[in-house]
């Protein structure tokens, strides 16, 4: 089985769809799965091994080791992609992992921390606080959080956008994926405040010559993953907010808005950054969980 598992991932190589990490991780994963085997068989594995029962007590052993649901999930999908490979490369004849055998039962699973987000009221505040201010920074302010709750974005591509990836005649903004390819997404509501930051409150904060950075200091350069940190923390603070603000509850935040506005899974996959859809599946299900929603439930809306 070794060979056909080194092929696969020989495979993964060729393919532009996968990024560098997750294709480390199928790698770690059939290791693991094929010491898995060689252990219970005391034996060296062959491809007669890889078979739906293997496959369940595997995944039933890393569970009671601890593995998060969202792990799981991926183990069990790149199983999956080897079961395929294998038929189409015609190792095999037949599929050998049916999709709907249950694996995993996801009732198994509670998560050991609050997945924290914010409420309706919560936004509300924070609103109320940044939309009063006419000061450069105030203005600036309100347009990271708008944008941040809008697409979910994480603070590294915040910071990276330039005034070139935005197109405000149309709404949207330039995204490129961890697997190198270019995006246009919509900007949603957070189209007009950043309209309001770059025409009047950019300018006010004396950009440095040639500077391309969407979101600059109050030194005219482009803002640091820490100063967009100090500013969650900082409005948070002034709306009087019950949990602390910080990039990690904003994500939550605008994931959930991203599927109540029928953004389809894949385009919040985008903006979120997740190169494998399983692990925007494992957050939402995870968001799903700790808190009722306000309208319904989130893996009947995907």
């Amino acid at each position: 089985m070794q060979a056909e598992i080194n092929a696969f991932l020989d495979s993964l190589e060729s393919e532009t769809t996968y990024s560098h990490s997750t294709r480390m991780a199928y790698g770690t994963d059939l290791r693991l799965f094929f010491n898995h085997l060689q252990n219970s068989l005391q034996r060296t594995p062959t491809l007669a091994d890889f078979n739906a029962n293997h496959v369940a007590d595997f995944l039933e052993a890393e569970r009671r080791d601890g593995m998060r649901l969202s792990t799981l999930l991926r183990r069990r999908a790149t199983l999956h992609g080897f079961d395929r490979y294998l038929r189409l490369e015609g190792y095999t004849k037949k599929r050998l992992l049916t999709p709907e055998l249950q694996l995993i039962d996801k009732s198994d699973f509670v998560p050991k921390e609050q997945t924290k987000y914010l409420s309706t009221d919560d936004i509300s505040r924070l609103w109320e606080v940044l939309s009063v201010s006419n000061k450069p920074l105030g203005i600036r302010d309100h347009a990271i959080l708008a944008m941040l709750l809008e697409t979910g974005l994480s603070v590294s591509d915040l910071v990276s956008l330039n005034l070139s990836d935005l197109d405000l005649g149309t709404g949207c903004f330039h995204l490129v994926s961890d697997t190198g390819q270019d995006f246009w997404l919509s900007l949603g509501k957070s189209r007009e405040p950043l309209s309001v930051f770059i025409e009047k409150a950019r300018p006010d904060l004396n950009p440095a010559p040639g500077e391309p950075a969407l979101f600059i200091s109050q030194n005219g350069i482009r803002m640091s993953r820490q100063s967009i940190w100090q500013v969650l923390h900082n409005s948070g603070k002034s709306a009087g907010l019950s949990i602390r603000l910080c990039p990690r509850v904003i994500r939550h935040t605008a994931t959930i808005n991203l599927v109540r506005s029928g953004r389809p899974l894949s385009e919040i996959q985008l903006f979120l950054g997740h190169t494998n859809p399983l692990s925007t599946n494992a957050l939402l299900h995870r968001l799903e969980t700790q808190k009722p929603l306000e309208n319904s439930n989130l893996s009947k809306e995907l």
